[in-house]
């Protein structure tokens, strides 16, 4: 009995803390070491990959914006590589620019970004507001 007690413990454990590629999609505060708080992403499914945009963000003018329609996709094409990592690629919209870019679940509610850049790697830490 004790044995079965033991195993369902492990299986209800492995069922809730396993990741699943679809835990990126929702609403999630971006913060970066350098910077601290950036804004919100929204992140979402489409035909099976993940696609992500700043949602609500501090602009050069040091106000703080609220634009779902104008931003572009920053997040593109996130496909799953395993339970908690994707590929896909970062849009920079002040350089133009495409970089190759990994989505880390770390937690349900807490992922990295890990962007690659000529500089090298940038990281942006992504924390659940909601789904």
């Amino acid at each position: 009995m004790a044995q079965i007690i033991m195993l369902t413990t492990m299986l209800f454990t492995y069922l809730i803390a396993t990741p699943n590629p679809k835990d990126v999609a929702g609403k999630w505060i971006s913060l970066t070491e350098d910077e601290g708080y950036i804004g919100h992403y929204n992140i979402f499914e489409y035909k099976e990959k993940f696609y992500g945009k700043l949602t609500y963000y501090k602009g050069d003018d040091g106000e703080y914006h609220i634009d779902e329609n104008e931003q572009p996709l920053m997040l593109k094409d996130f496909t799953a590589e395993s339970n908690k990592l994707l590929s896909g690629t970062f849009y920079d919209p002040e350089e133009d620019k495409e970089y190759k870019a990994k989505i880390e679940i770390v937690y349900t509610n807490y992922i990295k970004v890990r962007i690659q850049s000529e500089e090298g790697e940038y990281v942006v830490q992504l924390l659940r507001k909601d789904k």
